[in-house]
């Protein structure tokens, strides 16, 4: 029965938190279709050929940075807000802290949240 509440709650998602995707998804498309454009402005028109190695390898890092660009939209395009997770009663979770060399001042405040999850 949780499952299918989760699911109707997703499905309605306030119209502020559409528009404000579809601003963001907007800009993000303008921003991605322009460095297209800029990346390969630089690569036919702007290359200096006396400093060749230089400029190809400035080249690289700005179309670095274009993939990079493009990786983080693919990435975020599709964002939704998602119930609180809530365990149904009689369950319980494990909670596993690694340490290495952690300070007990640090190992007391992780253990001590640990305990608030409860």
């Amino acid at each position: 029965m949780h499952i299918e509440q989760a699911r109707a709650s997703l499905g309605r998602q306030s119209s502020a938190h559409l528009g404000h995707q579809a601003l963001v998804r907007t800009i993000a498309v303008v921003a991605l279709v322009y460095g297209v454009y800029y990346i390969t402005w630089r690569a036919t028109d702007s290359l200096n050929f006396q400093a060749l190695t230089l400029s190809l390898i400035l080249l690289c890092a700005e179309a670095w940075g274009l993939l990079n660009g493009l990786i983080f939209a693919f990435m975020t395009w599709d964002t939704e807000r998602r119930p609180a997770f809530s365990l149904k009663p009689g369950q319980s979770v494990d909670v596993f802290v690694p340490t290495y060399n952690e300070g007990l001042d640090i190992l007391e405040a992780t253990l001590a949240g640990c305990q608030q999850m409860a």
